[in-house]
């Protein structure tokens, strides 16, 4: 039988990268610099955390790495937690941070909304996409002499657990607990419940495929 000689212009698939061959130029910096980051971050509670709560628009939108720096700084003082090797990007907006545990290895990227006045935690090696929202609230309309937007408002923690993906624009809303490996599709909506390992997309969020 007479074998296709490849054709001249084809080539070798790479292999995929190995865990930490990808994304690990922002852990090898925070390991090789972790003594110095550290005492940085132990340096910033000579400041009371008004004070980075009221400065924290100077470096909401600041660029490259420096900016970078100054944000997570500002993280580790305001949030109830905040991990090592954090990525928060340009634009996020955080409403009540010592509402928000933050793990090791997270990425929240520009233009992130995160409401944490019911309890937000995301659990390590998770990114949250562009333009997402975490809301820990929800409005109620039990009085029907009161407008809705000044009914009683219901809080109710969100768990994103660790090894998560949100992708852009996706919406996670008070109640929801995402378990460990999973990942949320673009604009997707996820109500409250408990979603397993698994691949979610949708309006309102369904199982697509699970792990």
């Amino acid at each position: 039988m007479n074998q296709i000689a490849p054709s001249p212009m084809s080539t070798e698939v790479e292999a995929a990268p190995r865990y930490g061959e990808m994304g690990g130029k922002g852990r090898g910096i925070f390991e090789k610099y972790a003594g110095v980051i550290n005492a940085i971050r132990s340096a910033s509670r000579l400041l009371p955390r008004r004070f980075y709560a009221s400065t924290y628009f100077v470096f909401d939108a600041a660029p490259g790495n420096l900016g970078m720096f100054f944000r997570y700084l500002y993280a580790c003082r305001l949030a109830k937690r905040c991990g090592m090797n954090v990525t928060i990007g340009k634009r996020v907006t955080v409403k009540d941070w010592g509402g928000l545990s933050i793990g090791d290895n997270v990425a929240v990227h520009t233009g992130v909304y995160i409401d944490a006045t019911g309890g937000v935690s995301i659990g390590d090696n998770s990114s949250i996409g562009h333009y997402a929202s975490i809301l820990s609230f929800d409005h109620t309309w039990d009085d029907p002499t009161t407008p809705m937007k000044y009914n009683r408002l219901r809080f109710e923690p969100v768990e994103i657990g660790a090894d998560v993906l949100v992708f852009a624009a996706a919406r996670v809303l008070a109640g929801a607990r995402i378990q460990s490996r999973s990942l949320i599709g673009a604009n997707a909506i996820v109500r409250p419940g408990v979603y397993t390992s698994g691949l979610y997309a949708g309006v309102p969020a369904k199982l697509i495929k699970a792990f």
